[in-house]
């Protein structure tokens, strides 16, 4: 008999967090906000690979430097990339993507990059608002 093992980390929040969602196209994925030819895409949007028959990849070139990574919250100190890097209050679900176009983004649109339209991901709902206007720092 086989048994697998695994193991689950809890960590408490001050309150409930509050949950961010990046959508759009190349401005808001950050392509050309990186000035290293890339280094500051994240590696699961930056990458293609031959399975065979099959090539598939990600060119979404989501980057670190993204606005909505560098934007700041009312009463909070921190970028929401900082914030959402050190696991703290503010849950960010970064899926714009480079090249997307408005087919992409709304719901039952067309795919892009191996993934459904944003509108689909299940990110947002009927209970999703639009935000106060956020600020870039620096």
């Amino acid at each position: 008999m086989d048994i697998a093992w695994d193991a689950v980390a809890f960590q408490k929040l001050d309150a409930n967090p509050t949950h961010m969602v990046g959508m759009g196209d190349s401005f808001t994925s950050g392509e050309g906000a990186d000035t290293e030819g890339g280094k500051d895409y994240f590696r699961e949007t930056d990458y293609k690979e031959d399975l065979g028959n099959t090539e598939v990849g990600n060119e979404c070139h989501r980057s670190k430097q993204a606005w909505i990574r560098h934007a700041t919250l009312p009463g909070k100190p921190q970028s929401i990339g900082a914030i959402s890097d050190d696991y703290g209050n503010v849950d960010l679900s970064f899926i714009a993507c480079s090249g997307a176009r408005t087919c992409n983004v709304w719901s039952g649109g067309k795919i892009q990059q191996n993934s459904l339209p944003q509108m689909d991901l299940g990110y947002l709902d009927q209970k999703s608002r639009v935000s106060e206007p956020m600020r870039r720092r620096g």
